[in-house]
């Protein structure tokens, strides 16, 4: 590609093709970085805004406008999605797909393109992620893979030991839970029991502190009034 616009003042055959492919270049779009204005979920597609000026002619660049409807990329596979909130200041990638998308997105279907355009700015897709410096992750961990907020104040994480950690304010689990391993806990247990209500299957032990039952400490709990003689048994052994 040449630096500049055709040569008149020393015309030639080569400077009259470079003129041409120059020309053509500029309207052949690729990728560029992109920043969301507005995001539907229901799309899911965003308006999304250009982070590269177009340069005019004279020199001067200039903002292009928003592109709207634009499919936003989750990762989605064998009836599987991650999904995230997507809110107006995230960035990522558009990508200018080569012909025109309008018909395979309404329908999901393939078919001719409805417009022959090529490389257009009208057949923009979002991918979220890439980002600026001044909006680089912070505290990257390199020792694993991790789904956690940017603060790194709520967290999933695997690391390379497989060793699993997790975090956050609290976590509900919403169906029957199996533990095939040792369960240890520290800070206590609190529940309410289901219309089964709580099983314990196997030896039980129980040390330090106190165990009660509906209000009767069974460590020093003793049974008054056995025959013969009425007195109290004596404490458990």
């Amino acid at each position: 590609m040449s630096s500049g616009a055709y040569n008149w003042d020393n015309p030639s055959a080569e400077g009259a093709a470079d003129a041409a492919i120059d020309a053509a270049l500029l309207r052949v779009h690729t990728a560029l970085p992109g920043r969301v204005v507005s995001f539907d979920p229901d799309g899911p597609t965003a308006t999304v805004q250009v982070m590269v000026d177009q340069v005019l002619t004279g020199g001067s660049a200039a903002p292009l406008p928003p592109l709207v409807d634009v499919p936003v990329q989750f990762p989605r596979a064998g009836g599987f999605v991650i999904t995230f909130p997507v809110k107006p200041g995230d960035e990522g990638q558009i990508i200018f797909n080569e012909r025109c998308i309008d018909g395979w997105h309404q329908s999901g279907q393939s078919g001719p393109p409805m417009d022959y355009r090529l490389h257009d700015y009208s057949d923009a897709s979002f991918i979220p992620g890439i980002s600026s410096r001044p909006n680089a992750i912070p505290n990257f961990e390199m020792d694993g893979v991790s789904i956690r907020t940017l603060d790194g104040a709520a967290f999933i994480k695997i690391n390379d030991a497989g060793h699993i950690t997790m975090d956050g304010t609290d976590l509900t689990v919403k169906c029957p839970v199996f533990f095939e391993k040792l369960f240890t806990y520290m800070a206590g247990m609190s529940g309410t029991g289901g219309g089964a209500g709580t099983k314990v299957s196997g030896s039980f032990e129980q040390s330090g502190g106190t165990l009660s039952s509906n209000g009767v400490v069974l460590d020093n709990h003793v049974h008054s009034g056995v025959q013969p003689g009425g007195g109290n048994t004596g404490g458990p052994a």
